[in-house]
């Protein structure tokens, strides 16, 4: 029932992203472009949680549970401590680049227009 799920769930973005930009007025490639990274983000930190998950559960990597947090199976959050904080590191990278590219982007733009 889960992958069945995640087919019909991928397919039903696919058709409404195809809508909307069939339908937009202006066309424009910018909000997409502008919902791509952080599409890329959350999948990059889901695969990262499902994937020590998973490697817990067949006792390929030890799991260490922390009591008080949720199990979100949508985020591929387990609270497990392994889990968290390969999550939170990754987190902190995605953070740590979006804020250099933010900072490189507005630099070029002053270069642009003095």
């Amino acid at each position: 029932v889960g992958y069945a799920a995640g087919v019909a769930a991928g397919c039903g973005l696919l058709a409404a992203g195809l809508w909307l930009m069939r339908h937009l007025p202006s066309r424009s490639v910018r909000g997409v472009s502008a919902i791509a990274p952080v599409l890329s983000a959350f999948f990059t930190l889901k695969f990262i949680g499902a994937g020590i998950w998973h490697l817990q559960q067949a006792a390929a990597m030890q799991a260490t549970p922390m009591r008080g947090l949720p199990e979100v199976p949508l985020f591929s959050f387990y609270p497990t401590k392994e889990g968290v904080t390969g999550q939170v590191l990754l987190l902190l990278v995605i953070i740590i680049s979006a804020c250099i590219n933010h900072r490189r982007d507005r630099a070029f733009i002053r270069r642009l227009n003095p």
